[in-house]
């Protein structure tokens, strides 16, 4: 098991600890290819790809009569509010506002507080509406439901 999490962030083999033993192959060539092909940057971090959808069958090919088990990557955006969260470096993938969700390549910290949510009576000056995304990983093996797990937070990857 050990060469299928090279290259794996502690974060990612984090969300990895509770799943099933084999399906974890097939859940770190996931992550690898959500990484390689729906990660972005912005000017304060990176984000995965809002509605990113990837599926990864397993790696078993040597045993024919092991049904492998196949995974799926969903990436859903949600809106919450919240004190504005600032990135800082170790945080690899934050919430962003929802200026930042529409401009990547340019500092909105300006804008932000412009927002006309923020106008709102009951709104509380520290409050902005903010972009954070949900992780989850599906896992379907053999002739079993699937079920999921690995749910990793915004740091995850």
């Amino acid at each position: 098991m050990s060469k299928c999490v090279q290259g794996l962030s502690s974060n990612q083999l984090q969300c990895l600890k509770e799943a099933p033993n084999h399906v974890i192959p097939a859940i770190a060539q996931l992550l690898k290819l959500v990484r390689s092909k729906f990660d972005r940057s912005f000017v304060h971090g990176h984000y995965i790809e809002p509605g990113s959808v990837l599926r990864c069958d397993g790696t078993d090919r040597g045993r024919a009569y092991n049904l492998d088990p196949h995974v799926t990557f969903f990436c859903l955006p949600y809106l919450a509010v919240c004190p504005l969260i600032i990135s800082s470096n170790n945080q690899l993938h934050p919430p962003r506002t929802v200026m930042q969700f529409s401009y990547d390549h340019e500092s909105t910290r300006n804008h932000d507080s412009q927002q006309t949510f923020r106008q709102f009576p009951k709104v509380q000056s520290s409050d902005y509406l903010q972009v954070f995304q949900l992780w989850m990983v599906l896992i379907k093996s053999g002739n079993s439901r699937p079920s999921a797990t690995g749910v990793c937070d915004e740091d995850g990857m």
